[in-house]
């Protein structure tokens, strides 16, 4: 599927959002469209953070949500903020679980 801008937060901003199956290999999709995203705002320097969040956030997905496909975000709702997401379209809401000896 393609990446889609949509006007979002602040003024003069884009948001771009896509839609991805529920696999680890959408990890790389995710992190080219936050590249993407950080490049057209002028945020180079948030790359390297950037990537490193989506891919966790990817990988939680993967490991927890319900549905086979999940939703990448990158929004920049003012101008010194940006928001990274990825949500699945459940409509379960999550369950608090204890963690364990190495949690």
């Amino acid at each position: 599927m393609a990446a889609s801008p949509r006007p979002t937060g602040h003024p003069g901003y884009t948001g771009y959002t896509e839609t991805l199956p529920r696999e680890p290999g959408s990890a790389a999709t995710a992190r080219r469209l936050v590249r993407v995203a950080l490049s057209v705002w002028g945020l180079e320097e948030l790359t390297d953070d950037g990537a490193l969040v989506v891919t966790e956030l990817v990988a939680n997905a993967v490991q927890h949500a319900r549905r086979e496909s999940i939703r990448i975000t990158i929004d920049r709702p003012a101008e010194d903020r940006v928001r990274v997401a990825v949500v699945d379209f459940s409509q379960r809401y999550p369950v608090r679980r204890g963690s364990g000896p190495e949690g």
